[in-house]
């Protein structure tokens, strides 16, 4: 498995009036390990396709490999991690989004395309719970 080093970009546009970092993906459709800082921490994320569900799911680790949660279902248009509660886990939020504005799942060829990563900033989710 290649190791692919990614920065999550804090100065991406906004979206729906939120400033949200974006995880740059180019042709991904197998599994590979990205590592991202987030509000100042650095994990690593693996995003795989599971062939028998059709979908894409997501595993976090710190930085010293360490799992935090692994394969939980990377559903579109919410937050990945929202049901777990582990002081570990970045402190912001890591979404999938649909930037057409659709539902469907991400398909195999549709992340870093229809489908991105992106990552909400702990001190802009405050803003967003105000």
């Amino acid at each position: 498995m290649a190791m692919l080093e990614v920065e999550i970009d804090i100065d991406a546009p906004a979206y729906n009036g939120l400033t949200l970092g974006e995880v740059q993906l180019e042709d991904y459709t197998r599994t590979e390990r990205l590592t991202a800082t987030m509000d100042g921490t650095t994990f690593l994320l693996t995003l795989s396709w599971n062939q028998r569900s059709a979908t894409w799911q997501i595993s976090i680790f710190t930085s010293q490999e360490e799992p935090i949660r692994l394969g939980v279902l990377a559903a579109v248009n919410a937050p990945i991690f929202r049901a777990v509660q582990d002081s570990r886990l970045p402190k912001g939020q890591i979404w999938i989004q649909d930037i057409e504005g659709g539902s469907a799942e991400a398909g195999r060829e549709d992340l870093g395309k229809r489908v991105r990563i992106f990552y909400l900033p702990a001190a802009d989710m405050l803003e967003v719970v105000a």
